[in-house]
């Protein structure tokens, strides 16, 4: 029974441990009868939590529930609810407990084993993944480490940390510590490390201090800029930057900073303020040189126009005596004298022509006007001012004008008169022999422009092809001989250049050594409104001419201006060939209304030409135009009994109208104004000699004005300031007032807006025509501003002011 007794101990043992694996619900699931001998005593000392937690399972709720109902002192119990009556014998009560104990056993062991077996997934999964997110975070902190500390090596600064300790203790500080403050990085960590607070220049470490505190109590970054001591002892500037972290608690953890050298900055910076200031010390000087600069321009300005007023003066009385010298009865040697006068003083105005125009150009105070003009006019006064002295080296000169380009056009005509002026001059310096000769051709099309290109061609000395490049270039000459040969400044070519660019021209020169050579300027010009002439509109259609020239450009062009108004022309170049053909009836034809040839080719002159032609009836009616040279004929005038009427050379287009319509009997074709000009003189349209008053200071050009009038035969008074004038005025009558502009006293502005104001009550005002030496940029606007009509600069050529007074009185007849 102790044995019973003990086993069934053991077994209840077993079995609480088999609940506590999960056992016993398999155990009470069985379906098979199993037979377990329990005294009641026994079973009933196992607390129910021992065997079976559940209120609903287990065996001590069925044992205690049988033992209720049936009691006595063994119970059979039957998991299937067969319950025997009686004893069970020993035998059959052992087997039933060892079969019941072997079952027990495997099926605890079955479900302990199932359920061990899901606890060990279950926790190989769970430390799986811990170890798979262990190892994804030390990858991860291992990534942000090296990067951090790839960015902190790579930083051109120091980066830090510290405690917020009293002393600042380094937490933290990157190895470029060293490059700034000279000391290592291991020199700042470790309890025994420096702060930075320790090499922080005394001055400012107060500053610092400060900065630190501000942001720590207003949460926010900081920024400072100040001083540390290097290791060897120099001070290097610094600039910190850092902002305070804080814990959960809002207290203050760490400060983290970045620390940059700032002493190439501050180095920079103060080598800038350095040259700041030396900056401007040079602007007050530069000021003060450029102020001078202005005054030296300002008194180069007044002392070239006093040098041009000076040296004018005496230049126009050189020229205008010399000029009248050679209309009196001179010896030979008399007149070769004074000639040479006239073109050395005509050499010296050249020259300073030349000065003050390029002085004008460098100072930037040259002008281009843009005024309707007539560029054939333009061209034809500049061959005529070198034709005589071309002449007088047996040169021929022409011209040809393209018939497309307008009469008129919109330009400067001073200026392009000048540019042609030089390129004639050097032709007629440079040439012993030839023609120089005056294209003018339209050089196309350019946005409605008009390119006119202008060609002065030679057969001079030419220029060397490697000497071409420097012709338009200052001071230059082809080589220093010529200079000295020819003379010259220099500087004409390049003020060409100038004055063409100024314009939007281009200039340049084509030229062959010992031929000849050719300068060209093309200049776009616009077409003026008024762009007709009634001069073109002038035709004689029907009409015949025969031109016998040996130059062969100067016969084309005078054969284009022919054909240009009608005429239907015979060309020749030898006299002798146009005898033969007379001879020979080659020209029978219809007749011939004009001829054109040089009679002093003729070998029986003028008589003998006429009579070859006459009693022929292709000539019955033939007028003879003789070209002569500008010295054979001093105007054009008719002989009625042989038909000889005679046309300077070189031809321009008024002379040769002129010349047809008194050879044709056609004079009434011309307009009014060239009808006066063909009558001689303007003194015939007036019943009395035209009353000038002369207002003029000196005394060498008061002689010379006084001569020069008398010959064009006014009748003239002089005054000799202003104040003089306007005391002449107002007591007498004048047709016109010449008047000088630099005079002591009242100068000649004065007086003639003090003639203006006199005037306003008139009806009538008379033409006052400046007549001054001041020749330099707004001389002539400022005359014209004071009241004045026209403008000439001293010196005067005779020429100049005779046909300036005749268009002033023809424009302005006070009496006739």
């Amino acid at each position: 029974m102790r044995f019973e007794v003990e086993r069934m101990r053991r077994l209840r043992t077993f079995l609480i441990s088999c609940h506590r694996f999960g056992a016993s619900r398999s155990l009470i699931g069985l379906s098979a009868t199993i037979l377990i001998h329990i005294p009641l005593a026994l079973a009933t000392e196992a607390p129910p939590s021992s065997i079976a937690s559940r209120p609903t399972g287990g065996v001590h709720p069925l044992v205690q529930s049988l033992s209720q109902n049936h009691p006595m002192p063994q119970t059979l119990i039957s998991v299937n609810g067969f319950l025997g009556e009686g004893g069970i014998s020993p035998a059959i009560s052992v087997l039933g407990v060892f079969l019941s104990l072997c079952l027990f056993a495997l099926t605890g062991s079955l479900a302990w084993s199932y359920n061990l077996r899901k606890q060990v997934i279950s926790r190989n999964s769970e430390l799986r993944t811990q170890v798979e997110n262990r190892k994804r975070a030390e990858r991860d902190f291992k990534e942000t480490r090296e990067n951090f500390e790839n960015l902190v090596a790579n930083l051109p600064g120091v980066v830090f940390r510290t405690l917020p300790d009293e002393n600042s203790s380094l937490e933290f500080i990157s190895d470029r510590i060293e490059e700034v403050t000279g000391y290592t990085q291991e020199s700042f960590l470790g309890p025994a490390g420096k702060s930075l607070l320790d090499i922080v220049h005394p001055e400012d470490r107060v500053a610092r201090e400060l900065a630190l505190r501000r942001s720590i109590r207003d949460r926010r970054p900081y920024e400072i800029e100040y001083r540390l001591l290097h290791s060897e002892g120099e001070i290097r500037w610094v600039f910190e930057k850092g902002r305070p972290n804080y814990d959960e608690d809002g207290q203050v953890c760490s400060l983290i900073g970045y620390l940059s050298d700032n002493t190439p900055h501050k180095e920079a910076v103060t080598r800038l303020m350095s040259f700041v200031q030396e900056n401007e010390k040079q602007n007050v000087a530069l000021e003060i040189a450029l102020e001078e600069a202005r005054s030296a321009k300002k008194a180069k300005s007044e002392f070239l126009a006093a040098m041009s007023h000076e040296i004018r003066t005496p230049m126009n009385g050189i020229l205008g005596m010399t000029d009248l010298l050679l209309d009196t009865s001179l010896s030979a040697v008399q007149r070769d004298y004074t000639e040479t006068v006239q073109r050395s003083a005509e050499g010296l105005l050249g020259i300073l022509n030349d000065i003050l125009d390029y002085s004008k150009i460098e100072a930037g105070k040259l002008e281009m006007e843009s005024i309707p003009f007539d560029l054939r006019q333009v061209v034809e006064e500049s061959v005529e001012l070198v034709c005589e002295l071309a002449i007088s080296k047996n040169l021929d000169i022409g011209y040809r004008m393209d018939p497309s380009i307008p009469s008129r056009l919109i330009g400067d005509p001073t200026r392009i008169r000048q540019v042609l002026l030089n390129y004639l001059n050097n032709a007629v310096k440079f040439s012993s022999e030839g023609t120089i000769f005056v294209e003018v051709a339209r050089d196309g099309d350019r946005h409605g422009r008009i390119p006119v290109r202008l060609e002065v061609t030679d057969e001079g000395i030419g220029i060397p092809q490697e000497r071409l490049d420097v012709l338009f270039q200052s001071f230059s000459q082809v080589d220093a001989s010529t200079s000295r040969r020819y003379g010259g400044t220099g500087l004409g070519l390049a003020i060409c250049k100038k004055i063409v660019s100024m314009m939007g021209g281009e200039v340049g020169v084509r030229s062959q050594e010992g031929v000849g050579s050719n300068f060209w300027a093309s200049v776009p010009f616009e077409a003026a409104k008024d762009a007709t002439d009634e001069v073109e509109e002038i035709r004689f259609p029907g009409r015949r001419a025969v031109v016998v020239e040996p130059n062969d450009r100067i016969r084309s062009s005078l054969c284009v201006e022919l054909e240009r108004m009608g005429f239907e022309c015979e060309e020749m170049s030898e006299i002798e060939s146009f005898l033969d053909a007379c001879r020979s009836g080659a020209l029978a034809s219809p007749s011939y209304d004009v001829l054109f040839c040089e009679t002093k080719r003729v070998p029986e002159g003028v008589n003998g030409l006429l009579r070859e032609i006459e009693g022929r009836p292709e000539f019955r009616d033939i007028s003879l135009v003789d070209l002569v040279s500008r010295k054979e004929a001093v105007q054009i005038y008719r002989e009625e009994s042989s038909r000889h009427i005679h046309l300077a050379k070189p031809i321009f287009r008024k002379r040769l109208l002129l010349a047809l319509t008194s050879a044709l009997g056609e004079s009434q074709k011309l307009p009014a104004h060239l009808q006066a000009e063909s009558s001689s003189d303007i003194l015939a349209e007036w019943s009395r000699p035209p009353r000038i008053l002369l207002v003029e200071d000196n005394p060498i050009n008061q002689k010379l004005s006084l001569k020069l009038l008398e010959k064009f035969g006014y009748d003239c008074e002089l005054a000799g300031d202003g104040q003089s004038a306007l005391d002449r005025f107002a007591n007498a009558e004048f047709d016109l007032i010449l008047m000088d502009c630099q005079m002591p006293g009242m100068d000649g502005y004065e007086a003639t807006r003090e003639i203006r104001r006199v005037e306003e009550a008139a009806d009538w005002r008379i033409p006052i025509v400046a007549l001054t030496a001041h020749a330099m940029k707004g001389d002539r606007e400022r005359c014209l501003d004071a009241g004045m009509d026209d403008y000439l600069a001293k010196p005067i050529q005779p020429s100049d002011l005779k046909s300036t007074i005749e268009k002033w009185l023809r424009e302005n007849p006070r009496s006739t």
